[in-house]
């Protein structure tokens, strides 16, 4: 039985989901930026740039990109040729390093999470350039190269591994052709070029991903408020106090990469403006690095801090949770479920800010001094 068929109530949902009803429609090609840098890396003369060096030095245990860009002059065609290369990077992995200067897009989209470190970026980019074998590079590196190549006859999934799985999924076998199938159903983009990455969403939308991924049918998943019911939530929470200054965070605003301290710098600045910080905290997840950094900072400037802890999936406390008893400036809640924060939060935050603020002035709140881990 074909795919479309087995899977149709499946397909159906999957479609009706915003990402996959924005990229059909979208006229633009949805990573054009990526396609006109991948041009330009490929047509950039390498004749005199020091390629083999540049190889080398991406071999380093502790590499740094920005490091060795600054080792060559800025004029310099080395220096333009491995800027291109980093510029590229940043939009065919989310991780790529430096993003948030290199990368064009405000919302910095990029084709895939490859979860390929960036000295090997670079040294594969540059082998692709002086003609190695497309075929003897990490899978990753290769599916990404062939989607630029071909953006209307490739998935925009990088990862080898989970492309096999979609298909033995959906198909029975790994070498089921999953474009064909859709374009049998008329199931295409308006612009032809955006293929590529609608069925790769389509694949990750929930409705399809719980036939290929155990985690998703298994696993009730957390769900986290989009950044537009955050930013409804917190005009909704200002009412009358239009002149308090709020930073509501549920991940890490920065990076600790290559080029990002002036990032760093203008956060911590708004940290320093900001009265109120609102921390959304998965138990099931407990705190990552970038979130403990964001906390660290909050408590080096004294701001006064609310945390929400969702015991959905997790009903055992974080260690920070446990920490911020009594604690001075900071007021922690647990809740069951982050869509009840985004509903009937507005009246719980305004609560909240009032008796933080009420019991900050009676001196009835301290900071406990263990260190968070």
């Amino acid at each position: 039985m074909p795919f479309i068929e087995k899977y149709l109530e499946n397909l159906k949902a999957a479609l009706q989901t915003s990402h996959v009803k924005e990229i059909i429609k979208m006229e633009e090609f949805y990573i054009q930026k990526a396609k006109d840098k991948f041009d330009e890396f490929s047509v950039f003369d390498i004749t005199n740039v020091d390629v083999n060096g540049m190889i080398e030095a991406s071999k380093v245990k502790k590499y740094s990109f920005m490091a060795t860009l600054n080792s060559y002059n800025s004029n310099s065609t080395d220096y333009r040729f491995l800027l291109i290369v980093g510029q590229l990077i940043t939009y065919c992995d989310t991780h790529g390093a430096n993003k948030h200067e290199f990368n064009e897009y405000a919302d910095k989209r990029a084709i895939s999470r490859a979860n390929v470190r960036q000295n090997n970026w670079v040294r594969w980019l540059i082998e692709f350039r002086i003609g190695t074998d497309i075929n003897l590079m990490p899978s990753s590196i290769k599916n990404t190269i062939q989607y630029l190549q071909k953006p209307e006859k490739n998935l925009s999934i990088s990862s080898e591994d989970w492309r096999k799985k979609i298909l033995k999924a959906l198909f029975q076998n790994e070498s089921g052709n999953l474009f064909e199938e859709m374009h049998s159903t008329e199931i295409v983009a308006d612009n032809p070029l955006n293929n590529g990455v609608l069925y790769s969403w389509i694949c990750w939308s929930d409705p399809i991903k719980q036939l290929w991924d155990a985690t998703t049918s298994n696993q009730k998943n957390t769900w986290w408020p989009s950044e537009d019911e955050i930013e409804q939530l917190v005009l909704k929470m200002l009412g009358g106090l239009k002149k308090t200054h709020i930073i509501l965070t549920r991940a890490p605003l920065y990076e600790i990469n290559d080029g990002s301290k002036v990032l760093i710098q203008h956060y911590t600045y708004a940290l320093e403006d900001c009265d109120v910080c609102i921390f959304l905290i998965d138990n099931y997840d407990g705190v990552p690095l970038g979130v403990q950094k964001e906390i660290d900072t909050a408590r080096k400037y004294e701001k006064k801090s609310l945390f929400y802890f969702c015991d959905q999936q997790s009903k055992e406390e974080t260690p920070l949770q446990k920490s911020l008893k009594g604690s001075q400036r900071a007021k922690s809640k647990s809740i069951h479920d982050f869509k009840d924060f985004i509903e009937n939060g507005a009246e719980g935050f305004l609560n909240d800010l009032i008796n933080v603020y009420k019991h900050y002035w009676k001196g009835r709140l301290e900071w406990y001094e263990e260190s968070f881990p």
